[in-house]
């Protein structure tokens, strides 16, 4: 497996950190037609990598609003673990 953690800083200040898991890579895949590998190869879309955190938090729980909600809550994302990731919260 390929793993890839993600950190996402609200525009509240918060930071929740998302290791992008197997199904999030799958359906990756399945909703834009191009291999998961893609995301390695130092030039990722931007709205790829957004989605993948909003999928992979989703899929546990993490996230209960839509994805365009849920975009207007992001405030930066980053490949750099925190050091205090921050609580585990529910973004709703």
């Amino acid at each position: 497996m390929i793993e890839l953690t993600l950190g996402v800083d609200y525009q509240d200040g918060t930071r929740h950190e998302v290791v992008i898991g197997p199904a999030t890579q799958v359906a990756f895949e399945d909703k834009f037609g191009v291999s998961f590998m893609e995301i390695s190869d130092g030039k990722p879309r931007m709205g790829w990598l957004y989605w993948l955190v909003w999928d992979a938090m989703t899929r546990t729980g993490r996230c209960a609003v839509t994805y365009d909600e849920w975009l207007n809550l992001v405030g930066a994302l980053s490949t750099e673990k925190a050091e205090d990731p921050g609580p585990l919260g529910v973004v709703r």
